[in-house]
């Protein structure tokens, strides 16, 4: 079996309907549902990972459970699924490029030079939150292409290298919830994006940048987050320079506004 006839499969799971009139009708129906699941599940291993990979085929999500291993690149041919929520658990290994589609770029760091040349990846996403596990690696540029996400997080990693500026084309994004939006990862000695500021309508940022050993100095255009409310958190980093004004915009925040344990 191929993946096509596994989506196909899968297509199937999600709208059909099971007309019963008779106990005979029920049995078969119920008979071919089962054996159209057993084609899609034929196609991946059976490890937990992927048992998450089938569950989410015969619904639109994916939640929490007691998984470890990697992450599977199949995941991002859901193309339909709306909410991955993987946090707190044994998961190990880098994201996959896939998760975010295909794109292109032409050699600039900016976000806007991605754009989208097909309609894969986790295209509908609204919900990505991958927090507190030992994924490593960078994080992928593609998330750029996921403009529907509202619900953003993968704190408390082990994740390296720059923070991609094209996490700036994510501007829906609204919350991290309770945990670490990028928190809490090993980008030792990267800057803060000035793209972060283009994330204007984001109410609660969780930890959002703090214990990541960022350096460089402070980006004046994250006083553009100005509806942000509750935390503002960049403490723990290496960050210099001096604070920028434009901060007093975050007039909305009532809880924590923490600058400590850097080198302002």
């Amino acid at each position: 079996e191929d993946m096509n006839t596994a989506a196909h499969a899968a297509e199937y799971l999600r709208n059909a309907d099971i007309f019963v009139t008779n106990q005979s009708d029920k049995e078969e129906q119920l008979a071919r549902l089962a054996g159209l699941e057993d084609r899609v599940r034929g196609v991946f291993a059976r490890d937990a990972a992927t048992r998450a990979v089938e569950a989410a085929m015969r619904a639109e999500w994916v939640s929490e459970a007691a998984l470890s291993g990697t992450l599977p690149d199949q995941i991002g041919r859901l193309s339909r699924l709306a909410s991955l929520a993987l946090g707190s658990t044994r998961l190990s290994g880098t994201i996959p490029n896939a998760w975010g589609g295909s794109g292109s770029r032409d050699g600039h760091r900016g976000p806007a030079r991605l754009e989208s040349t097909a309609a894969t990846g986790l295209v509908e996403l609204e919900s990505l939150m991958l927090p507190n596990n030992s994924l490593s690696g960078t994080i992928p540029t593609e998330f750029g292409l996921l403009t529907d996400v509202t619900q953003f997080d993968i704190g408390y990693n082990e994740l390296t290298g720059a923070i991609p500026t094209q996490i700036g084309m994510m501007t829906k994004i609204v919350t991290a919830a309770d945990y670490g939006f990028l928190s809490g990862n090993e980008h030792t000695g990267e800057t803060i994006p000035t793209e972060l500021g283009a994330l204007t309508g984001m109410t609660t940022g969780g930890s959002f940048l703090r214990s990541s050993k960022l350096g460089g100095t402070i980006p004046s255009e994250l006083g553009r987050m100005s509806v942000i409310e509750q935390r503002f958190l960049l403490d723990g980093n290496v960050l210099t320079g001096t604070v920028p004004t434009q901060l007093g915009r975050l007039n909305e925040i009532w809880e924590w506004f923490e600058l400590d344990s850097n080198a302002l």
